[in-house]
């Protein structure tokens, strides 16, 4: 998805969609988009949430997966959807649509667009996550790691 569709669908509330930020909690404590909700894909808070949250009410709701470049979120919206497939027993788009933030917050950031940090306060920085990711942000947005 790309990000000024994002912004669109956040703007208009399309569908009350869902951040899910992939990354780890001190790259969210930089920065993340406002009303995001932190998810680690590596652990069982990714189903907890689907089973608990957005499952009972989730008709006609969009999920936005991002991080910081795409790579992460992209891998946790396919699990989303193989979670939808299998053991919710319901097919993806008949109750969720689940979508990718093209680029992350490289691109969002880059783009000058919203984010907020752990207070819910705007900032412009981003955790670049590795020296190799740092390389793809403009210097002004890389926050200290």
């Amino acid at each position: 998805m790309a990000t000024q569709f994002l912004q669109e669908m956040d703007n208009l509330n399309i569908s009350d969609p869902k951040e899910m930020d992939t990354r780890s909690a001190a790259e969210f404590e930089v920065s993340h988009l406002p009303g995001a909700i932190l998810i680690d894909p590596q652990s069982d808070t990714l189903q907890e949430f689907l089973q608990k949250q957005l499952l009972p009410e989730s008709k006609n709701k969009n999920i936005i997966c991002y991080c910081t470049v795409g790579y992460r979120s992209s891998m946790t919206a396919q699990s989303v959807n193989e979670f939808l497939s299998r053991d919710a027993g319901q097919t993806p788009k008949a109750s969720l649509k689940v979508y990718n933030a093209e680029g992350g917050l490289v691109k969002w950031a880059g783009e000058r667009r919203l984010m907020v940090d752990k207070q819910e306060h705007p900032i412009h920085l981003v955790h670049p996550y590795s020296a190799a990711w740092a390389k793809l942000l403009e210097p002004e947005l890389q926050a200290q790691i």
